[in-house]
């Protein structure tokens, strides 16, 4: 998500606690978008260009997405009562395997649900998207001819 260490610097918080303070605006945005009837909702959580961050970022927004999805299942009768179908794009393979194996299982556990539809861009960039996309279509060109 966009600007949460902006927010930080001119808080004159730390970065981590930017990055927190962030993801709570998400929730409660989340919440409002329910209440307001909108369906589906986009998140662009964590860039490709993310990577490029210090060691100590990238491994502490790592940290979060672990902790956050990890609170998913934990809440999963209210993700169920409520119908939110988490979706999560992106290159996953360039994400540890734990976080991957996280956001499978909570795109599984709520692949039925159809009344909110929350799509999670990580590692993720058009760029990035469209070069797998062109790969895939050259691979099943060459696969097919």
């Amino acid at each position: 998500m966009d600007g949460n260490r902006r927010y930080a610097t001119k808080s004159n918080i730390k970065k981590v606690e930017g990055h927190v303070k962030g993801f709570d605006k998400l929730a409660q945005t989340l919440q409002w978008c329910f209440e307001l009837g909108i369906h589906e909702v986009t998140v662009y959580a964590f860039s490709i260009e993310n990577f490029k961050r210090s060691q100590e970022e990238v491994d502490y927004l790592m940290e979060l997405a672990r902790e956050k999805f990890t609170k998913l299942h934990e809440e999963k009768e209210k993700l169920m009562k409520d119908g939110i179908c988490i979706r999560v794009v992106g290159n996953l393979k360039l994400l540890p395997d734990d976080i991957r194996k996280l956001m499978a299982e909570a795109m599984f556990m709520t692949r039925h649900n159809n009344k909110l539809f929350l799509n999670v861009a990580f590692a993720y960039t058009s760029k990035d998207e469209l070069t797998t996309a062109a790969k895939t279509i050259i691979e099943v060109l060459i696969l097919t001819y």
